[in-house]
């Protein structure tokens, strides 16, 4: 069964659009190798960790483009298409959140909520527009910031607001592109507050996460000079974890990341890989944030695990977690 949706799901975002015949045969001669030796009795997609097997997969798709072709970032299309909003939205949108009485709970929702915007969305060209009218409706109207905190079970605005009290040290670790400029939104929010950041990113093409490549172009823009000048002066480092993959390879992570997390006195993590590679069942040396969605059947399993059926976050509910200084 995993070897069968895996190979399905992979053919929908990996087919290329090729004309030449041969081309397309030698894909369709891939895919059917690693069908066949996903299924045939190897323990990979039993024993192995949901980022080791995408790991295996991102090599085998890695692979597959050094014989057919294509482009490296096979979602650089979408990237290219929302980035201008972006770019022209994320300015306002930072002075009109530094006039609230506390910006920290709309930063919180809209982070949280922008991770929904990845390659499994549907209709991800309006994922601009849906993020935009989510915002608007939040700054708006602050009862509805009140309502998704008391609607949300694991919603714990009031524990991280008193942790960022403090000047800290931030290894924020990104998910997807479109999504990221809401994050960086937080970002400047965070150096206004006299925070530093280590942003965490992939260093080369994984499905449409953030690379060191796109963090590098966002930065040409003039509407990010404050992220240039920040990186100039030392307020903001970027690092990639090693191999690119869902989350982090934890076991051949790079020495920049290691590095980077002996020096954070506390982790932002972004999106359901990182929930993934680095679960909260664990206790870890400095609190953890996470910022993700109950989304996909594998988190929602691992939630009901976590926190009992009864007391597991509702499907497709915010999940704005601390672990580290108390856990419920």
């Amino acid at each position: 069964m995993i070897a069968t949706k895996t190979v399905g799901l992979l053919d929908q975002t990996t087919k290329p659009t090729y004309s030449e015949k041969e081309a397309t045969s030698l894909y369709r001669s891939w895919l059917n190798d690693l069908r066949h030796n996903l299924r045939r009795g190897t323990s990979i997609p039993t024993e192995a960790t949901f980022t080791e097997i995408y790991l295996l997969l991102q090599d085998c798709i890695r692979s597959l483009a050094t014989v057919v072709g294509g482009p490296a970032d096979r979602f650089g299309a979408f990237k290219t298409e929302h980035s201008p909003f972006f770019i022209r939205w994320t300015g306002p949108l930072f002075d009109e959140l530094c006039t609230l009485e506390a910006p920290l709970a709309a930063l919180l929702v809209l982070c949280t909520r922008a991770n929904w915007m990845d390659v499994t969305t549907p209709n991800i060209s309006l994922i601009p527009m849906d993020l935009a009218e989510l915002s608007n409706d939040l700054l708006d109207q602050t009862d509805g910031i009140e309502d998704t905190l008391k609607t949300t079970p694991y919603f714990h605005l009031k524990y991280i607001s008193a942790l960022l009290s403090q000047p800290q040290t931030i290894l924020y670790e990104l998910d997807n592109h479109p999504e990221v400029f809401m994050d960086l939104v937080f970002v400047r929010w965070l150096l206004h507050t006299n925070h530093k950041v280590i942003l965490c990113c992939k260093s080369s093409p994984v499905l449409n996460d953030v690379t060191l490549s796109d963090l590098k172009t966002i930065q040409t823009h003039a509407s990010f000079t404050w992220l240039k000048n920040a990186i100039d002066d030392l307020r903001v480092k970027i690092v990639t974890a090693g191999p690119a993959t869902v989350g982090k390879y934890i076991y051949e992570a790079s020495d920049a990341y290691k590095s980077a997390y002996s020096t954070a006195t506390v982790q932002i993590l972004k999106g359901q890989g990182s929930f993934q590679s680095q679960p909260p069942a664990y206790n870890y040396k400095k609190p953890v944030i996470y910022l993700t969605g109950n989304r996909a059947p594998i988190i929602r399993y691992s939630m009901k695990k976590l926190f009992g059926t009864r007391k597991a976050p509702t499907d497709d509910s915010i999940f704005c977690y601390l672990k580290g200084t108390f856990d419920e």
